[in-house]
């Protein structure tokens, strides 16, 4: 039996021509034209690679690479349209095998996907006592970028559109660091942050108040003046210092007030 690929594209046309012609290089294919619900679908085809369109019905597949490679061992090919370079790191960096520009000739993808195969499996981390089977827990919140839900430590549900829920995963894949405003409007917004006038932070304003009733101190997110946003949700998990070595010392005054109202620490004397 040929090499098991999965096919998720909701392009049929592209589809049905790509799938052909991998049929007729011996591999065994098997198609989905949506991304609902792929992690279970992966366990259920086990394929040795998946091979993901990066936008299913306008949705970003980058912001579920994470918690695809978390749980799936095969090898993730990515598909694109979009030949931006930064994108192409993203998805790399996120957990993708491969990442090629739609306009790639077959016979390369076939190539390409020879070598993921020869590649054979990742591991696949155990998820602990505290994280959820397709999901990811930070100070008591619920991230399961697959679903696209997020729960909070009181199992209350934050509803989010797409687009804030991608905006939110952005920076809570990178919490306790500063993501610029520049990243989240080309990842985002897919525009340079020149163009995209106050949509960014309109964004974020929409996503903070959706979190507000979930929260009983300060919100998670936290704007850093001149330099972006920041989700503390670890930062009652680090010591100030650290949380603040990590940002720069041009706004530590911002982030130490930021930290310290949301938990006090162990090891603070002010008791």
């Amino acid at each position: 039996m040929g090499t098991k690929v999965l096919l998720v594209e909701d392009d049929r046309a592209y589809s049905d021509e790509l799938g052909a012609y991998l049929t007729r290089y011996g591999f065994d294919v098997g198609r989905l034209e949506t991304a609902d619900d792929l992690v279970d679908k992966l366990h259920e085809a086990s394929p040795d690679v998946v091979v993901l369109d990066q936008f299913m019905q306008g949705a970003d597949v980058l912001a579920e690479l994470h918690a695809l490679r978390r749980s799936f061992s095969g090898q993730i090919m990515v598909l694109t349209g979009n030949d931006c370079e930064r994108e192409r790191i993203l998805g790399l960096e996120n957990g993708a095998d491969e990442f090629l520009v739609k306009g790639v000739t077959f016979r390369e993808v076939v190539a390409r996907l020879r070598v993921l195969a020869r590649h054979g499996q990742h591991p696949v981390e155990s998820p602990t006592d505290n994280e959820a089977p397709h999901g990811d827990r930070d100070a008591g919140w619920s991230v399961d970028p697959v679903r696209r839900q997020i729960v909070s430590p009181a199992e209350g549900t934050v509803e989010l559109t797409g687009l804030e829920f991608e905006t939110f995963f952005r920076l809570y894949s990178k919490r306790g660091s500063i993501v610029s405003k520049e990243e989240l409007a080309l990842h985002v917004l897919k525009r340079p942050l020149i163009a995209a006038g106050r949509s960014l932070e309109n964004l974020l304003s929409r996503i903070r108040v959706k979190f507000m009733p979930h929260m009983k101190r300060e919100p998670l997110i936290k704007a850093i003046r001149g330099k972006g946003y920041v989700f503390l949700g670890s930062s009652s998990q680090l010591p100030p210092t650290e949380l603040v070595a990590s940002l720069g010392r041009d706004c530590a005054r911002h982030v130490l007030t930021a930290a310290t109202s949301l938990a006090t620490p162990p090891w603070s004397t002010d008791r």
